[in-house]
């Protein structure tokens, strides 16, 4: 009788850990597809500024020319 209810500890146990390995993998998954559409405002600034200044430079601003 005891070696059924360690067989029936060890399945459980085995489906617990298949669970656990499921989620995590869920979340890492998640995770990576949130921190792939992350971006940073400081980033996004500057590279706003950057194409502020690329314009500008260039002799356009806004899209129109000024030179």
């Amino acid at each position: 009788v005891a070696w059924i209810l360690d067989r029936r500890a060890e399945a459980a146990l085995r489906a617990h850990r298949e669970q656990v390995f499921i989620i995590e993998s869920y979340a890492d998954l998640v995770a990576s597809s949130l921190a792939v559409d992350y971006v940073d405002p400081c980033v996004a600034a500057a590279e706003e500024r950057a194409e502020l200044m690329a314009d500008a430079t260039s002799g356009y601003w806004y899209g129109r020319s000024v030179a």
